[in-house]
């Protein structure tokens, strides 16, 4: 009887603890899809991703992988657990581009036994590094691949975590290939944008040479190359005359004009690269000029109208040749281009002589009126400097004001598991031992029932044997009694450490708290942020110039911009002892204030702050540019 009781509860924990691990996955696939619609960064993506994976199957290595080209050349997207020499190596790897191969033909997950008894193995091959392989197909199209190293427990992957890794696999798989989407996408845009740039700067302009500069300035934005350029037909004579990116040196720049003057006389669009050169005289050309510069694509086209030809637009790149789209908004450019130059150099020849005499006849006009008014600016200038010496007005220097808690205080797991629940968000006001998140940690939760179970084990042995007079047997179950009973006692207090909460009141200060919820977290990791309520820092950035006047204990004066009718004052207490460099690469030195914290103010919170300096004149804010200026640029 005692047996079929034993075998029940074994029973009703396996199956409790697989439901926690069928929950536990489904609540991963519920984050892979949340996943999919916060954010089109593809290596964001794979990490978060890749991090859910390996937590779910208790692995610490693995990576993420993209294939191009039709997959014959794949960039690592993503990788966790493993050192820079360890990537180099599974680059390297002929056994794990093997088991890659073996996985993207069955179009399922294997593991290295599966590769080991494929019939595309080599058996002189070492062993794969990783335990599993996870094909990422789209509709039937190769993407990628993710590769999960071998589980902390030392345990093999059986089938139901095979299917799980199926699962977020092509999860992983449609998340990529939406970022890839929306990133092309973009891309179009950012093009077109740049396209309407350029076709507004060089039809705003008769200037010829601006019309050249821009061209080469902002062709770069639309292809990548090395360089572009552009030159003109002047009678029977070709020149370059605008070239940008890198500079060509001497005996390049020959060479190009050779090529531009080979489009000029093709009279079309020529497109080459190193690897598919022109037929005819052509041929030796490019392949001088791709030797020459360490480029490998040609791209060329005559700029031209009705009238004629006006010159040639060319770029190189150390790539392929710009795909269909670049090609076509290429197109475009030049097209709009021509009609600028020929625009351009119609404008150059009409007369203009006609539109210099109202020009001049306006600037006597002003001289006449000049020497009228001369005697009466002299009253005025007395006026004014006795108005700048005599009036003197308070001087105040000051930045961003920033509002930071008094004391800052990490939160940490006190025990590793996953969080449970979060009851707080960024901003909450919570009081001293008040749970901000729970902790589940499912490892101790099934110790502690192992442990549990070997403990009523002990004291039935314990009185078992007690029952048969077998004193050395009950002493010895009586000890294991005592030890398990230590042991249940240890993990009661782990699984009642699961609640984390400040040992103050506090405010909540870390963004996005309650997205932690299913997070994993070790021991010691941080939950979250809070600061202290009693009292708020202000940071105020000063400028440079004004350095030498700020010192402790002078008035401040702040407003922030949710409190813009209220004023706030302290005085400094502290200042930094360096400089900061700030984001527009202005040096700044940091004044701290502190103020006692009022209703409405929080953490985070940016305005404006002063530091009162003294009276000062009108003069003394009108010279002390120049002063500074002179004394910086002149002295010995």
């Amino acid at each position: 009887m005692t047996n079929d009781i034993e075998n029940i509860r074994q029973e009703l924990d396996a199956a409790y603890r697989q439901l926690e691990q069928t929950a536990s996955r489904l609540l991963l696939i519920n984050q892979a899809g949340m996943l999919t619609a916060s954010t089109h960064e593809e290596r964001v993506i794979g990490r978060e991703l890749l991090a859910s994976v390996l937590d779910s199957v208790f692995a610490s290595r693995g990576l993420v992988i993209t294939y191009s080209q039709g997959g014959s050349v794949f960039d690592i997207l993503a990788h966790q657990g493993l050192e820079p020499e360890e990537l180099e190596a599974f680059k390297r790897s002929e056994s794990d581009t093997t088991a890659l191969w073996i996985a993207s033909l069955k179009k399922v997950p294997v593991t290295r036994q599966t590769v080991l008894g494929a019939d595309g193995w080599e058996s002189g091959l070492p062993d794969p590094g990783y335990a599993v392989y996870v094909p990422l197909f789209i509709e039937d199209e190769l993407t990628g691949a993710l590769v999960v190293g071998d589980k902390t427990t030392g345990e093999v992957f059986d089938d139901g975590e095979l299917a799980f890794l199926a699962s977020l696999g092509h999860h992983t798989a449609v998340a990529l290939n939406h970022a890839l989407l929306y990133n092309q996408l973009e891309k179009r845009l950012r093009d077109l944008d740049t396209l309407l740039k350029i076709s507004q700067e060089i039809t705003s302009t008769l200037d010829l040479d601006r019309i050249l500069k821009t061209m080469v300035t902002m062709a770069s934005a639309l292809a990548e190359l090395k360089y572009c350029a552009i030159g003109m037909q002047k009678g029977s004579s070709f020149s370059i005359d605008e070239i940008g990116g890198e500079k060509p040196d001497k005996t390049e720049q020959e060479s190009l004009q050779r090529l531009m003057e080979y489009v000029i006389l093709a009279d079309t669009e020529v497109a080459t690269t190193l690897k598919d050169l022109p037929e005819g005289e052509g041929r030796d050309l490019f392949r001088e000029h791709f030797d020459a510069s360490g480029t490998s694509s040609f791209w060329g086209v005559p700029l031209k109208d009705d009238q004629g030809i006006m010159g040639a637009y060319c770029q190189l790149g150390t790539g392929g040749l710009p795909g269909d789209e670049e090609t076509e908004l290429l197109r475009i450019m030049t097209n709009q281009a021509s009609v600028a130059i020929r625009n351009a150099e119609l404008y150059h020849q009409v007369p203009f002589i006609s539109f210099l005499e109202p020009i001049l006849e306006k600037r006597r006009r002003l001289w006449e009126a000049g020497r009228k008014k001369l005697k009466t600016g002299g009253i005025w200038f007395v006026l004014a400097l006795a108005v700048l010496f005599l009036v003197k007005i308070p001087y105040r220097t000051g930045g961003t004001a920033v509002v930071f808690p008094g004391e800052r205080l990490q939160l940490r797991a006190p025990i590793s598991g996953i969080v449970e629940d979060v009851f707080v968000k960024e901003g909450d006001v919570v009081g001293p031992d008040t749970p901000v998140g729970k902790l589940r940690s499912l490892e101790t939760e099934m110790r502690y029932r192992e442990v549990e179970g070997s403990l009523d084990k002990a004291i039935r042995d314990e009185a078992a044997a007690r029952a048969r007079n077998d004193h050395y047997a009950a002493q010895q179950a009586a000890a294991d009694h005592a030890a398990l009973q230590d042991q249940l006692e240890l993990l009661s207090r782990d699984l009642a450490a699961t609640t984390i909460a400040p040992p103050y009141p506090a405010i909540v200060i870390t963004p996005h708290v309650e997205e932690r919820k299913g997070d994993f977290l070790a021991s010691g990791d941080v939950f979250c942020e809070v600061g202290t309520l009693d009292e708020f820092r202000v940071e105020i950035a000063l400028p440079e110039r004004d350095w030498y006047m700020v010192e402790l204990g002078q008035e401040v004066k702040m407003k922030f911009y949710a409190y813009v009718e209220q004023t706030f004052e302290g005085n400094i207490d502290i200042l930094a002892p360096t400089a900061l460099n700030t984001k527009e690469g202005k040096r700044v030195l940091i004044a701290t204030s502190r103020i006692s914290a009022p209703d409405g103010v929080r953490p985070g919170m940016t305005g404006v702050g002063k530091v009162y300096l003294g009276q000062r004149s009108l003069f003394w804010f009108v010279a002390r540019p120049f002063v500074r200026f002179v004394a910086l640029r002149w002295w010995s």
